[in-house]
């Protein structure tokens, strides 16, 4: 029960489930690794908070509190502008989401976010990648530190010259390995299934 309300807190407010799409036209020779759109719940909250902060940062410059036109207060107290700072940043946590983009042509890699229209990261180098893998990752704690939170399956890619980048994890493991397909697919490199760590393989694409 503990496991399966972790998962649902996880899908809903931090957006652990990831949507695949291609960038590239033709020759498709970008990829994004998207949250895609925040849910509905996220949303709502999101505007409140950039509401509430409108608010504040209006009751900071004029002293004008709409929801008491009766008293004046005094202007630029810090206490108003520290509320509209605290909400703007609430807000902004709950409508940004998170991608990565692969550059196959350039061989470059940029993990972003992203809020509405603008977009915020740096591409970086990345070197060839030898094979795309997904695993099961090790339990860890939950937040209370008495139950421990449920299995989760990362697609990783594992670099020719050592190392690897975790690119995405699901609590599903048919939904990391089939999205560690697609992105095996799009590199053009092998994908091994080491959900099962005791018995490894190779997947056909």
């Amino acid at each position: 029960m503990g496991a399966c309300f972790y998962q649902q807190l996880n899908s809903v407010f931090f957006g652990t489930l990831f949507f695949l799409f291609f960038v590239g036209m033709k020759n498709q020779e970008h990829i994004v690794i998207s949250e895609g759109r925040p849910p509905l719940l996220k949303l709502l909250l999101s505007t409140l908070a950039f509401s509430l902060s409108i608010f504040f940062l209006l009751l900071f410059f004029t002293g004008y509190n709409m929801l008491r036109p009766e008293y004046e207060y005094e202007k630029f107290q810090v206490s108003p502008l520290y509320m509209a700072i605290v909400l703007a940043g609430i807000g902004v946590l709950l409508a940004k989401n998170n991608s990565i983009l692969i550059d196959r042509k350039l061989g470059r890699i940029k993990s972003q976010w992203q809020l509405g229209m603008f977009g915020f990261g740096q591409w970086k180098k990345l070197s060839p990648v030898a094979y795309v893998s997904v695993f099961k990752a090790h339990k860890s704690y939950s937040v209370n530190f008495n139950t421990r939170a449920p299995v989760r399956y990362e697609v990783n890619l594992w670099l020719k010259k050592g190392g690897r980048k975790r690119v995405y994890f699901n609590y599903n493991a048919t939904v990391s390995l089939q999205m560690g397909k697609e992105i095996a697919r799009f590199l053009k490199v092998d994908l091994w299934d080491a959900t099962n760590p005791h018995e490894q393989k190779k997947v056909t694409l």
